[in-house]
């Protein structure tokens, strides 16, 4: 998921509508710049099986300002947020439990949360920080931290005792120890899988290469990683790192060495797309994305795996007044013709368990009920209010 609207940071043959599907061996490919689509509009409804609707318990311990990260087991939510000591724990119900991984410096207390992770197979809840990862029991008990001196951005687990890591953003890549992408076993320090880089390194130095701008997504078997100015989105798993599909953005070589310059910062070049957002369904890559610096029209793509039809969708809703109520922008999102309730967009996607999980805020269900007066007659969204803790969502995939 990419965090960068108004500088917020924390995701080969050509299709368009009328052309076969692709040839054997050849990466999938969702071109922004294409012309002609496929004709119809997105959907997703018949990928559904179920929607499970979990409004999470508001208590002066649970009180929910802005949230900054979640993650879902096959019991629990997770939440960081701000005005928060540490992390909220929720049932699946959305009872509140329990405020774990509390800030401070003592045993399973902790600094700067940058992203939160569950191993299942193992029962284990994970915080990471810059430099380290606390582990805790489905009860919330401290087990242990692991001091990890390389530079990432993010983990995440893709299996027992397997995280997969998003190396250091804006940071030059010749950088001692700086990495693009790895996959580490933690209870072993062994190094599963691991690239230095990511993109083509043959347009400038690597001391003038950062990464940039990391989104990121449940694939079926691990994690979808894009990062800024390469048109390259990786699949990185329990096993290895191997691209999963392209994205043409329209970028020029030069373009491309702007955006990836570890002097520039992560702006958005006008007259092409940039990316916001990615998630896989067993059937289709959706992409979201916007073009120019103006970051307020978005559009979302579909490209069927199967066929390589490649359909486009102009949202209607101003991306700049959405983002004041959600980071995430789940508002622009794909109809929901399962049950008419919100659009779909995922900010986590289990694809391997059939599940993708989004979280809307009150008061962006508020200002998504005067755009979609339908929504207004859904009887889960009719129990929120402007003051309700955040809705989560779990769409349960055929």
């Amino acid at each position: 998921m990419k965090k960068m609207l108004f500088g917020l940071m924390t995701a080969i043959a050509t299709f368009t509508g009328c052309e076969p599907r692709q040839a054997s061996g050849e990466l999938p490919r969702i071109d922004l710049t294409a012309t002609s689509f496929a004709s119809g509009q997105l959907g997703i409804a018949d990928e559904i099986e179920s929607i499970e609707y979990v409004p999470l318990e508001l208590t002066d311990e649970s009180l929910i300002a802005d949230v900054l990260d979640l993650c879902v087991s096959d019991e629990y939510i997770f939440v960081y947020s701000t005005r928060q000591d540490g992390v909220l724990q929720f049932d699946r119900k959305g009872k509140f439990l329990r405020c774990i991984a509390k800030t401070g410096n003592g045993p399973g207390e902790t600094g700067q949360i940058i992203s939160l992770t569950v191993d299942e197979e193992n029962r284990l809840f994970c915080v990471s920080e810059y430099f380290s990862t606390s582990f805790y029991s489905f009860d919330g008990e401290f087990i242990k931290k692991i001091e990890n001196p390389r530079p990432y951005s993010y983990q995440f687990s893709v299996g027992p005792n397997t995280m997969v890591e998003l190396g250091r953003m804006y940071v030059p890549m010749n950088t001692p120890g700086m990495f693009s992408l790895g996959v580490f076993n933690w209870a072993t320090g062994d190094t599963v899988a691991f690239r230095h880089t990511i993109g083509d390194t043959s347009l400038m130095p690597l001391e003038e290469t950062s990464l940039k701008g990391w989104i990121y997504s449940g694939s079926m078997d691990g994690m979808l990683c894009y990062s800024d100015g390469i048109d390259t989105v990786w699949n990185v798993n329990a096993k290895n790192i191997v691209p999963a599909f392209l994205i043409n953005t329209g970028y020029s070589a030069e373009e491309e060495k702007e955006t990836r310059s570890s002097k520039t910062g992560n702006e958005a070049v006008d007259g092409k797309y940039s990316v916001f957002g990615f998630f896989e369904t067993p059937r289709h890559y959706f992409v979201k994305c916007f073009e120019g610096s103006d970051q307020s029209q978005f559009y979302l793509y579909g490209l069927d795996k199967e066929t390589g039809e490649l359909k486009r969708e102009t949202s209607s809703l101003n991306a700049q007044e959405l983002f004041k109520n959600n980071w995430t922008l789940a508002g622009i999102g794909i109809r929901n013709t399962k049950d008419n309730g919100l659009p779909v967009w995922p900010y986590l996607s289990y694809p391997s368990k059939k599940q993708m999980v989004q979280f809307n805020t009150a008061v962006e269900i508020e200002y998504l009920k005067e755009k979609y007066p339908g929504l207004k007659e859904h009887p889960v969204l009719l129990q929120v209010t402007e003051d309700s803790n955040p809705l989560v969502t779990i769409y349960h995939m055929r």
